[in-house]
């Protein structure tokens, strides 16, 4: 475990380092006297788990120690890729006018700040608590290129663990409260990339965006993407068919208004986009895999169920809160926006998360209509669904997508 500590007075980080190394002594603790000099080192070192910041520091040795350095630096910190984000960042302060102006920004990135005081040592047993739940929950995950969300462990996560080749182990927590599959590949310029996969542990918009967040938060991976199964048109589409959501629409955002003294809902028309790279991206494998895309069916061994016929598109998907199994629903869906081409319950908000993360990020959603959303629907085609998603996603991130 690697600490960091960024202050400029020479006592306080003898006696910060004192109080760590006593309880911890196998950690690394290190420390950097100016904002320009801990800039340095987080351009330079990889996998700091904790940063004590103090903060009200000096730019460099010749200028005065000044809040507006320090907040200007953890912005800078979370938003230029060249910067190595520490997983944990506290704040140290014996300054109440310090405290009260930073704690909006350190608030809004879920960090904390601590009152340090030369008279008592409550500030040391918070840091001493910090400490060991990072000890103790530190886990061997190596670094993180790329994530993949499913919403169900089964089928979804199952299909991409049995037909996705990625060397997947068991599950692995990565905090106290979720547990991901690891995994390995090689990537088209011959280069060894890793992966985790998680599902949350609900479906759903809430769900998802929490996991998603969690997961871009923790591992920074260069590439998210979310696979799966959705409902689709019996008109656009047949059953295993391949959706890249190029947009996201919630059909459930919007207002009530009244009309003829009836209440009247009036959905909202705004969309989450694919970035413009990973859109061209897929258009180049949709033109590959134009009239070729039913060859992944040789690596499914349910014949019953296969589509000869299969196709992969690119389209709007719509999300809502709901489980659809009636005709009416899905046809004013279509209504509102004719260009939507399924129906599913997650891809708007993980969109949505991916768009929020203050740094560079590539994101995707790829799913394959299971049903029709109507009196017919059953079971019968998740598995197969669950496959031909994760096969997209697979053919798309060893033949198509470039890593840095």
């Amino acid at each position: 475990m690697k600490i960091l500590i960024v202050d400029d007075e020479s006592n306080k980080i003898i006696k910060i380092k004192s109080e760590i190394e006593t309880s911890f002594p196998d950690v690394l603790v290190e420390y950097c006297l100016t904002i320009n000099d801990a800039k340095k080192y987080l351009n330079n070192n990889k996998d700091v788990d904790l940063m004590i910041l103090d903060l009200n520091m000096r730019l460099s040795f010749d200028t005065e120690p000044d809040l507006k350095y320090t907040l200007q630096f953890i912005n800078d910190i979370v938003k230029i890729d060249k910067y190595n984000l520490p997983k944990h960042i506290v704040g140290l302060t014996a300054f109440e006018d310090c405290e009260l102006k930073a704690r909006s920004e350190f608030q809004k990135k879920l960090w904390t700040i601590l009152n340090y005081s030369e008279v008592n040592n409550e500030w040391a047993e918070s840091i001493r608590h910090i400490v060991k739940y990072i000890v103790e929950n530190k886990t061997d995950l190596k670094k993180i290129d790329m994530c993949i969300v499913t919403a169900l462990r089964s089928p979804e996560a199952e299909a991409i663990r049995k037909y996705v080749k990625w060397e997947w182990t068991g599950l692995k927590p990565i905090d106290s409260s979720t547990f991901c599959y690891e995994g390995k590949f090689v990537d088209k310029n011959g280069f060894s990339r890793n992966v985790l996969l998680c599902s949350p542990p609900e479906m759903g918009m809430v769900h998802t965006a929490i996991l998603t967040t969690k997961l871009l938060h923790l591992f920074n991976p260069q590439v998210i993407a979310m696979t799966g199964i959705c409902a689709g048109y019996r008109e656009k589409s047949s059953l295993g068919d391949t959706i890249i959501a190029k947009s996201a629409w919630n059909y459930n955002d919007g207002k009530y208004i009244l009309q003829d003294n009836e209440p009247v809902f009036m959905p909202s028309v705004l969309q989450s986009n694919l970035k413009t790279n990973i859109n061209s991206l897929f258009d180049c494998m949709m033109d590959e895999y134009k009239d070729k895309w039913h060859s992944i069916n040789e690596e499914y061994s349910d014949e019953s169920v296969i589509n000869t016929n299969l196709t992969l598109d690119k389209a709007v998907i719509a999300t809502g809160n709901w489980v659809l199994s009636d005709s009416v629903t899905i046809d004013k869906i279509l209504y509102v926006n004719r260009k939507v081409k399924a129906v599913e319950m997650e891809i708007d908000a993980f969109y949505a998360a991916c768009q929020q993360y203050p740094k560079q990020l590539d994101f995707f959603a790829v799913k394959s209509i299971c049903d029709f959303a109507d009196s017919e629907k059953n079971d019968e085609f998740q598995s197969y669904s669950s496959f031909t998603s994760a096969k997209c996603l697979q053919k798309f991130i060893e033949e198509f997508y470039d890593f840095n």
